[in-house]
């Protein structure tokens, strides 16, 4: 993996592959090839290795990527975010649940149930009400990564009479 010799090309794509094994050798390389390459597909999935290399230390990296115009870059961020083993979600995350992209709620919505911090429940629940029905549905998501609490009935019953089919599903399960 270190040899200097091989292209840098090369030594990203072994790089990718190990960060999604879990392996974070190649984590600096793959930080600091993502600026320098014009792929977005390479920059997708260096977002995705790094939240699968399981090394909390890429997180103030992922952060600067939540700052980009691009909504799937966003999008991929928080996933790599919602992968990475923490206790407490990123007050980024809590705070990108008002974007104006229903593709980026949801995503802040995911990586919120993933991470599991009990602090972030308030902010799922008030995503219960959003306009965007996929919105909603991936919230109820979000919910069931946390133990049922009774308090939430009050929110949750209006939605078994839901207009999206998906979000009367995810109501029912």
């Amino acid at each position: 993996f270190t040899v200097m010799d091989e292209g840098v090309e090369k030594r990203v794509f072994i790089a990718l592959q190990l960060a999604m094994r879990g392996d974070d050798r190649g984590v600096d390389l793959l930080m600091r090839h993502f600026s320098e390459t014009d792929s977005k597909a390479i920059q997708y999935q260096t977002m995705r290795a790094l939240g699968e290399c399981g090394n909390v230390l890429v997180l103030p990296f992922i952060k600067e990527v939540l700052k980009s115009k691009d909504e799937r870059m966003v999008w991929h961020a928080l996933n790599a975010i919602g992968q990475l083993p923490m206790e407490k979600a990123p007050p980024e995350v809590s705070a990108i649940l008002v974007d104006e992209s229903p593709l980026v709620r949801m995503a802040a919505l995911f990586a919120s149930g993933h991470l599991k911090d009990r602090l972030t429940i308030p902010y799922i629940l008030h995503r219960l009400e959003d306009e965007d029905p996929y919105v909603r549905a991936v919230a109820l998501l979000g919910l069931q990564k946390f133990k049922f609490e009774e308090g939430w009935l009050p929110r949750l019953e209006p939605l078994g009479r839901d207009e999206s089919g998906w979000v009367r599903l995810e109501v029912a399960r």
